[in-house]
């Protein structure tokens, strides 16, 4: 997964294949909330979490801001998510996961030019990405990355 996913869930839906349950607990839809063809780095994105031993879905950004290249961290390779310095304490606290009805890997062609292939379920289903999350006083909203294969 490099840089792009889709979510072509209504809010209702996503709280629906989220399994939240009933009741008033259920969250009203988000202002900031659309649905994503392009779902790209540092926009805000569906995310489910634990909260006080419920499940929540809320609005999360998408990085953790800049790398010393100037690329945003996206992603945590799943090798190394759980020992990595960086990833480790939140992969263990504070993991997540993220509604996605597919999502881009690039090919590059004879050309040399790089193509986008949409990879997702055969019945166009939901599915959720692995991911973890941090919260950080200076930064509003609290970010995600997603856990990808090298």
């Amino acid at each position: 997964m490099r840089g792009r996913y889709t979510h072509l869930l209504t809010w209702g839906e996503l709280v629906e294949f989220s399994r939240l349950g009933e009741g008033p607990l259920l969250p009203p839809e988000p202002a900031e909330f659309k649905k994503r063809y392009n779902q790209a780095p540092t926009e805000t994105a569906p995310v489910v979490r634990i909260k006080n031993g419920r499940r929540e879905l809320v609005m999360l950004r998408w990085g953790w801001g800049k790398m010393k290249n100037g690329n945003e961290r996206i992603n945590a390779r799943s090798e190394g998510i759980a020992t990595s310095g960086a990833y480790a304490q939140s992969f263990r606290l504070r993991r997540c996961l993220i509604p996605a009805s597919g999502f881009f890997e690039w090919r590059k062609l004879p050309s040399g030019r790089r193509a986008p292939y949409w990879i997702g379920m055969k019945e166009k289903e939901p599915f959720a990405l692995a991911g973890s999350r941090r919260s950080l006083p200076t930064r509003k909203p609290a970010s995600c990355r997603i856990a990808s294969l090298s």
